[in-house]
């Protein structure tokens, strides 16, 4: 099979009797797009999901899709509407995202994460490397902030 051949799964999600929208799993891209928008409260939200799932044995299951659904709409719901637009393919359509009814975003975030994880050893890698990227990020701001000279109350500007 060719990759032109290749159909990605998807779900559909239901808005009103004959209304409803496409999403995806996300993709490395979109993944990126939202670190590099919400780096933040992904990493937050990454850490809370390496806590629950350490030490377990079984696998993702409907009530951990759930769980992470919740964390999601606590920590971040302005990222949530941008995953659900990334998953449908419609970047930019945030602020609709946003207007839906919550419970067509939560069945489209639920959907989302189905299609995005589909064992828990994605998830759990998943997991780690962004959790190892943010680390790197945050150690090497601050190794460039402390190296920075100190302008306030330094007197270099208020002797000239």
């Amino acid at each position: 099979m060719s990759l032109k051949d290749l159909e990605l799964p998807s779900a559909k999600v239901q808005v009103s009797d004959e209304v409803f929208f496409t999403v995806r799993g996300l993709s490395l891209s979109d993944i990126s797009v939202l670190l590099n928008s919400h780096g933040k409260e992904l990493g937050l939200i990454f850490q809370k999901v390496k806590d629950e799932l350490q030490g377990r044995s079984e696998g993702i299951t409907a009530n951990d899709v759930q769980y992470f659904a919740k964390v999601l709409f606590d920590k971040a719901p302005d990222m949530v509407a941008k995953a659900i637009a990334l998953a449908a393919d419609d970047p930019g359509e945030e602020d609709k995202i946003k207007r839906l009814r919550f419970t067509v975003q939560i069945i489209a975030i639920q959907e989302v994460l189905r299609l995005t994880f589909t064992t828990e050893a994605e998830l759990k890698k998943l997991v780690e490397i962004v959790i190892q990227w943010l680390g790197k990020i945050n150690s090497e701001a601050e190794r460039i902030t402390s190296s920075l000279p100190s302008i306030v109350g330094s007197g270099e500007s208020e002797n000239k």
